[in-house]
């Protein structure tokens, strides 16, 4: 269940103090899905969607933050908790959006410093958390390979770590295409999505282990 606290600010400091947020997505509300803050009001516009680690380096649950409280929470974390917390450019899987215009520009310099295939990972693993929610286990994956993505952008991915998020996706019981339909039929202007570079780094992979790997995207 997402952690909600209220809208205190001290609450929100000892929050900090309790867990490391990570920053998985900084996105806008599907049509069709009911997301609450954690300040229990419900999000209807753009939002950030955290995993909290706890000092042990688990991860216990999932935090939702309006735009408005996810920038509290990043102003906060300036002085309070384990670090600053990361500014993410806003993810839009949507053909026309207000704040598309406007953001054109951060979004174009945030992709050109990703290898093809980070790029590929990354907006695969947004997509995934947009349209379901995730255990532990499948959220863990996609919060390592952010990670290594963010910290070596032009740096490409292993195979085997393409594969294993591959395998975390199918353990939702649907491929990500599936999903994204689902998501269409309430979201008409989602984009299509094509992910070559990832289909290759399977292939290679199954070559390499003689396996036989089935792309779930």
């Amino acid at each position: 269940m997402p952690i909600t606290y209220g809208c205190d600010e001290q609450k929100k400091i000892h929050l900090l103090t309790q867990y490391r947020l990570y920053p998985v997505v900084h996105t806008v509300l599907l049509r069709g899905r009911s997301i609450t803050c954690c300040c229990g009001q419900a999000i209807t516009g753009e939002f950030y969607q955290f995993d909290a680690i706890d000092l042990a380096g688990n991860i216990l649950n999932v935090l939702f933050a309006s735009d408005a409280c996810a920038q509290d929470l990043l102003r906060l974390s300036q002085t309070h908790g384990s670090g600053p917390i990361t500014l993410l450019p806003l993810f839009n899987p949507m053909q026309q959006m207000h704040r598309e215009i406007h953001d054109e520009s951060v979004v174009q310099e945030h992709s050109s410093r990703r290898h093809p295939l980070n790029a590929e990972v990354e907006e695969a693993i947004y997509l995934a958390v947009m349209c379901e929610d995730w255990p532990p286990q499948q959220r863990r994956v996609f919060t390592e390979l952010l990670d290594r993505i963010r910290r070596n952008p032009t740096q490409p991915v292993m195979d085997w770590e393409v594969k294993t998020m591959n395998t975390a996706i199918s353990k939702g019981g649907k491929c990500l295409a599936a999903m994204l339909n689902v998501q269409r039929e309430r979201n008409a202007g989602l984009k299509h999505y094509a992910f070559p570079e990832i289909s290759a780094a399977l292939k290679r992979e199954a070559a390499r282990t003689g396996l036989r790997i089935h792309c779930n995207l």
